[in-house]
């Protein structure tokens, strides 16, 4: 949603509001809740520590390569943009400026994040849409 409503702003020549600046901070507080979920997963299932055991076969692996290494690394990249981002948009004073540089970072950031999920559609990393579920 922020990502769609920095476009419009920047296209409609909105001015800044305190509304806009809210919406980036909501997207800033979700990525830092969804970090810490996926932090917390990635111990658990217990990626690192086999790729601190024998990180040769986790290389080898495409599914366990992608969890261990790739999809931990793409995510935090996308939440440090956001926050580069967050920032940036803060210290800009002028309105088109701050749609700009945030319609940029949040939507590099949202572009990596679909682009990082086990969608049930990529063949070796699937993930079905509601694990433990039969539909």
């Amino acid at each position: 949603m922020a990502v769609v409503m920095y476009l419009l702003g920047l296209l409609n020549n909105k001015t800044f509001s305190i509304n806009d600046d809210r919406l980036g901070l909501i997207y800033t507080i979700m990525m830092d809740i969804q970090l810490l979920i996926g932090l917390f997963l990635y111990f658990k299932k217990g990626y690192f520590g086999s790729l601190m055991e024998n990180a040769a076969e986790v290389m080898k692996s495409t599914p366990t390569r992608f969890f261990a290494v790739e999809h931990l690394l793409a995510m935090l990249i996308a939440v440090v943009l956001v926050h580069i981002g967050k920032g940036k948009v803060k210290k800009n004073a002028e309105s088109g400026k701050k749609f700009r540089i945030g319609l940029i970072f949040y939507g590099i950031a949202l572009l990596i994040i679909l682009a990082m999920i086990p969608w049930p559609f990529r063949a070796e990393i699937a993930r079905p849409w509601f694990p433990g579920m039969s539909l």
